[in-house]
């Protein structure tokens, strides 16, 4: 049961450039948040020229209790590994936050 609860709890992106855009627009209609949208965008644009130098480029997020989700983006990249992470209450914030951290 446990488990069963925790896996409904994390969400893995698909295709984390556009998460990334999606996270972008959502956080700069945000009051509190809205000046990290740019930040967010220009990870966005270093991930597209780097696609062919990055592995294992992921975007994770888990809500492990309460409200707040906890993201990390991660990465390889000329055999380093590279992580932003991030919490809030709203995932896509969570994840433009992460992405500023990322960068």
């Amino acid at each position: 049961l446990a488990a069963g609860q925790a896996l409904q709890r994390l969400y893995r992106a698909a295709d984390v450039c556009e998460e990334l855009k999606q996270s972008a627009e959502a956080v700069q209609a945000h009051k509190d948040f809205e000046s990290s949208g740019i930040p967010t965008l220009q990870a966005v644009e270093a991930l597209d020229v780097l696609k062919g130098k990055l592995d294992d480029l992921r975007v994770c997020a888990f809500r492990p209790c309460g409200k707040a989700w906890m993201v990390a983006i991660s990465c390889s990249c000329f055999d380093a590994e590279v992580l932003g992470t991030s919490a809030e209450y709203d995932r896509q914030i969570a994840t433009a936050l992460a992405a500023e951290r990322f960068l």
